[in-house]
């Protein structure tokens, strides 16, 4: 759950000046990813993979805990395949598949100051692809449940810097159930049914998919669907303030297909 006042401007402004911001770094194996939405579906799972592995264990728990209070920044980094091999043997990591081919491709690392990453994080280069470039075929929808994800329609982002954005979502969208209190009532206007969802999806392995957004449906589905939004402190690439992705709640295929449809109004 994101702290209270997480967008103020003033929080943002301090968090794009911090010289030595907590970082999640993903890196995505470059070679063996063929679409833009399994990019996007592997970024969602690793986020909240990585969040829910290490930030349980005492090694990291710290770092953890005020990069929620802090930034949520991630950086997403390309390897080759040799890169690849050598930061499987010598980081700390969880996986993410492609969901249409089974393979791994992003890895995402333990929380860390930006000055903790050694020679070799930082020699690897960002991942700056256009999303044009990864045009295979999206990969298909899972017959359980699954989140949603649109990205803000006529807003320029590269292909990582979307992966960040829409990790950022899907962790939202897993944390949000820690604003129900203990007898059951939400707080801040929760959705008291996203509990449930988010068991669920769990269980389910964290599956999000790409949805389509006109404009009118983006800004429809903030009102008529339960759902949260990015709003990206403008460290990269957007302006500050700049509404990014919205994830909503996860739901079955029925379900789901209604949110759609909300997303596509004209």
């Amino acid at each position: 759950m994101l702290p209270d006042g997480f967008h103020d401007p003033e929080r943002a402004a301090a968090r794009r000046a911090h010289p030595d911001p907590y970082v999640l770094y993903l890196v995505v194996r470059r070679e063996r990813v063929a679409s833009f939405a399994g990019l996007l579906a592997a970024a969602a799972a690793a986020t909240i993979r990585c969040d829910r592995t290490f930030r349980r264990e005492p090694a990291w728990s710290a770092a953890f805990d005020a990069w929620h209070a802090e930034s949520y920044r991630k950086v997403t980094l390309r390897a080759n395949e040799r890169d690849w091999a050598r930061l499987l043997d010598r980081e700390t990591h969880v996986l993410a598949d492609d969901p249409a081919s089974g393979e791994p491709i992003i890895a995402a690392l333990p929380v860390r100051r930006r000055s903790a990453a050694d020679g070799f994080l930082r020699n690897l280069q960002a991942y700056a692809v256009e999303a044009a470039e990864l045009a295979g075929p999206p990969p298909p929808e899972p017959a359980g449940i699954h989140a949603l994800v649109a990205l803000a329609p006529g807003l320029a982002m590269s292909a990582g810097k979307a992966a960040a954005q829409v990790g950022h979502a899907a962790l939202m969208g897993a944390d949000r159930p820690a604003e129900e209190g203990a007898d059951g009532t939400t707080t801040d206007g929760a959705d008291a049914g996203w509990r449930a969802a988010v068991d669920a999806w769990e269980a389910a392995g964290w599956p999000v998919r790409l949805a389509a957004a006109t404009p009118a449906g983006w800004r429809a589905a903030q009102h008529a669907l339960p759902c949260v939004v990015v709003t990206d402190s403008g460290i990269t690439e957007v302006a500050p303030g700049s509404r990014t992705v919205l994830l909503v709640r996860p739901g079955d295929p029925a379900t789901n297909a209604i949110a759609r449809e909300v997303l596509l109004r004209p």
